[in-house]
């Protein structure tokens, strides 16, 4: 070995052909597997769960979602770090998956642990579980004006398609969309909600179904808009129900108080398991299989007319 160099040293000029052709050789024969990016994306191995807690305060969270959360996933085998971020309705718990460990194996037994949880408070919604990842992006286009938060929304909502329909932008999304949680509910919402109840009126349009759809145009979130249609609609419903029990007693001279009795029990504990079972199901899905079983269903009827 020593000789060799010896010879170099000794022999200038060969050496530096001997280096030129390296370096020259290695760029031809790397270059073209190097992979090049003008915004590279890394791939951050990591899993992000957020758990929507309309109304609570970052204790809450903290205690009853971000605390069990860390403590089901201590243990498992491939997560490097758990970080948890508890914020005034809802809390945020961020994983770093091992560079070793396989990503989709640890992924699903983190979402099959999260998804088992039961003893997350009754008004949370369904914990999220996603794999994070990093979208390249190009520009940020910040809209701001001392008009409301609606105006400010339709201005931006026109924007980003203006700018979607351009053929070099591949992906926009908007940021900031505050969709209206039960506690940001006031006075002019609940009267437009009234207004648009009073639609119900006309035959064919459900009262439910009319004021679900005001509220989402308000900007309401949807189970909140859920909720708040069940709630308007109590004083009309037990209003008509009671006129329909003094009809009833009108018309009938015997009446066995034993069997309404029964049936406003029954009626209001089934109520309860149905609206709960409704809930549970917009918090994970949209509205929209409503509206396909309503179009459905009319043009099932115009047909057998």
């Amino acid at each position: 070995m020593r000789s060799i160099v010896t010879w170099f040293v000794n022999n200038s000029v060969p050496a530096n052909l001997f280096m030129f052709f390296l370096i020259v050789g290695g760029f031809f024969v790397s270059y073209p597997s190097i992979k090049a990016e003008f915004f590279p994306v890394p791939d951050p191995k990591a899993v992000t769960i957020i758990v929507p807690y309309p109304g609570a305060s970052a204790s809450e969270v903290e205690a009853s979602i971000s605390s069990k959360i860390e403590d089901r996933l201590e243990g498992v085998a491939g997560i490097k770090k758990i970080n948890s971020n508890s914020l005034e309705g809802g809390g945020y718990v961020g994983i770093r998956i091992f560079a070793s460990a396989d990503f989709d194996n640890t992924f699903e037994e983190i979402k099959t642990i999260v998804d088992g949880i039961t003893t997350f408070p009754e008004n949370s919604e369904e914990p999220i579980v996603k794999k994070l990842e990093i979208v390249e992006k190009v520009l940020d286009v910040v809209i701001h004006g001392d008009v409301d938060e609606n105006t400010l929304l339709s201005v931006t909502k026109r924007i980003n398609d203006e700018i979607k329909n351009l053929s070099e932008v591949s992906f926009t999304e908007i940021y900031g969309n505050r969709n209206k949680l039960f506690v940001d509910i006031n006075l002019n919402d609940v009267i437009k909600l009234g207004l648009a109840q009073s639609l119900a009126l006309f035959p064919g349009v459900s009262r439910s179904g009319i004021t679900l759809t005001s509220a989402l145009f308000s900007g309401i979130e949807r189970k909140t808009a859920a909720r708040l249609s069940f709630l308007v609609g109590i004083p009309a419903v037990s209003i008509s129900g009671l006129v329909e029990l003094f009809s009833l007693f009108r018309v009938l001279s015997v009446i066995d108080i034993i069997p309404i009795i029964i049936g406003i029990i029954s009626s209001f504990f089934s109520s309860i398991f149905a609206i709960d079972l409704f809930l549970k199901f917009l918090s994970k899905n949209n509205t929209f299989v409503f509206v396909y079983y309503r179009l459905a269903f009319g043009v099932f009827i115009l047909t057998t007319l």
